[in-house]
């Protein structure tokens, strides 16, 4: 038989009670549920963001290849043609600020101004580096920047310190200047005589002579 008992009110309450709880607990879980959706989308998102990144880095660095590349073409050392004069009596390599290839400037600082034939004063801008190429080779030359009307190679900063075995040696003839290794005049000296001698003095090569009122025929410098 069947029994039907008709609850009281506590019973009716404790039930009540038991059936809320079950729905907070299941409210809670679908929270949690949610929350982990929820952080795995933001998971997924912040993948997605850090592999756009990556991708716009390689791409910016494919677009910017060529470009560098084209900067180091734009950068190489631009050339313009001189025709310098080996010059005994300048004191130092000069040049005009307007005979310098593009990208080279003198530095601001000159060591010294310098004095012109007719005793004028001419301004130095400061010094600079160059390669010099030419049909033997490249050398390195260092100017003085200064107003000058053409490129001066200085014999005395050619051959170097007068202390010491100098750097180079530089020969003249009728036809030609050449510039060779140290040590040739002084082969030359141990087998002639020289007819004159001009002995370095600073930067200049300078002789000592006795001159008279005319020149006796045959004697003609």
């Amino acid at each position: 038989m069947a029994v039907f008992l008709q609850p009281n009110d506590k019973t009716k309450i404790s039930v009540d009670e038991s059936h809320d709880e079950h729905e907070l607990e299941i409210e809670k879980q679908k929270t949690n549920l949610q929350d982990v959706r929820d952080h795995q989308d933001e998971r997924s998102s912040s993948e997605n963001v850090l592999e756009e990144i990556a991708k716009a880095i390689a791409i910016s660095m494919l677009d910017h290849a060529p470009l560098y590349h084209s900067e180091l073409l734009t950068a190489a050392p631009a050339e313009v043609k001189i025709r310098p004069a080996m010059d005994s009596g300048a004191v130092d390599n000069v040049i005009c600020e307007g005979d310098l290839p593009a990208g080279v400037e003198p530095d601001g600082r000159p060591e010294r101004h310098f004095v012109g034939a007719s005793n004028e004063h001419i301004e130095c801008q400061g010094a600079c580096d160059s390669l010099l190429s030419g049909a033997h080779g490249q050398v390195a030359c260092k100017w003085q920047v200064a107003d000058v009307a053409r490129p001066l190679h200085s014999v005395s900063k050619t051959t170097g310190p007068a202390e010491g075995p100098g750097l180079h040696d530089v020969l003249f003839n009728n036809r030609l200047a050449v510039v060779v290794p140290p040590g040739i005049v002084d082969k030359i000296l141990e087998h002639i005589t020289p007819l004159l001698q001009y002995d370095r003095q600073g930067g200049l090569y300078v002789a000592e002579l006795t001159m008279s009122s005319f020149a006796r025929q045959g004697l003609q410098q």
